[in-house]
């Protein structure tokens, strides 16, 4: 693979990865009883394996409770068709 190449794969997968993922990092400690429990949870069988996932779940639970209205997800545009 010459340097032309690996340069335009690496510009599509940053694109790809800036389209499909729009999250932002946040950095937080827990204590040792919410690992414990985290951990525990993820080694159930059918439960998501990430805990990112289920910290996302949780969160988004919470703003609901407390009355928070998040924006919708902007909506994908459709495959465009080619002659």
């Amino acid at each position: 693979m010459n340097g032309q190449t690996l340069a335009l794969t690496s510009m599509a997968y940053r694109h790809t990865l800036s389209d499909v993922s729009p999250t932002h990092r946040y950095t937080f400690w827990i204590d040792d009883a919410q690992e414990a429990a985290l951990k525990e949870l993820i080694e159930r069988p059918g439960e998501e394996s990430a805990v990112s996932f289920h910290l996302r779940q949780a969160i988004r639970e919470y703003l609901e409770r407390k009355g928070v209205t998040m924006k919708a997800e902007r909506k994908r545009v459709a495959a465009r068709k080619r002659p």
